[in-house]
């Protein structure tokens, strides 16, 4: 059930609710309202989008670090050791061990970019809608000429 309007004022209108900001009176107010929503949409996708360039930035940091890792272990032991049990030079062996590295390095990278975030969404949207508002008062603004 809705409350019914409170008339007191006379004007016949609902009271204004406190919770809100009270409705622009002027174009200049409305064109800062507007303006200012749109601000305060785009700080929060701008946070929103920092959190993923950041889990994207760690991931390809982790990769770098265990690139590194693995190319320091195995190339310092792994070289060696292979070359001494089969008899291989150890160039050869060194140049398989870097192939793998650089596999495992393709993979890290390709994880990093899987996890793609699509940024300002909302604002998008608000844009799309803003365009749409003022064509209308364009197309009224011309139709009264």
């Amino acid at each position: 059930m809705n409350p019914s309007p409170d008339l007191s004022s006379g004007t016949g209108l609902p009271a204004p609710d406190p919770t809100q900001p009270p409705a622009p009176t002027h174009w200049r107010e409305a064109l800062l309202f507007l303006v200012t929503t749109r601000v305060g949409i785009i700080r929060a996708e701008l946070h929103e989008a920092t959190s993923g360039w950041i889990k994207k930035l760690t991931l390809l940091i982790l990769g770098g670090l265990f690139l590194l890792f693995a190319w320091a272990c195995l190339i310092a032991g792994g070289v060696a050791a292979v070359a001494v049990a089969y008899g291989w030079a150890w160039y050869w062996v060194a140049l398989a061990a870097g192939g793998v590295h650089l596999l495992f390095a393709f993979i890290f990278v390709l994880i990093s970019q899987s996890h793609q975030v699509e940024s300002f969404h909302a604002t998008k949207v608000e844009f799309k809608k803003d365009h749409a508002w003022l064509e209308t008062l364009i197309k009224k603004r011309t139709s009264r000429h």
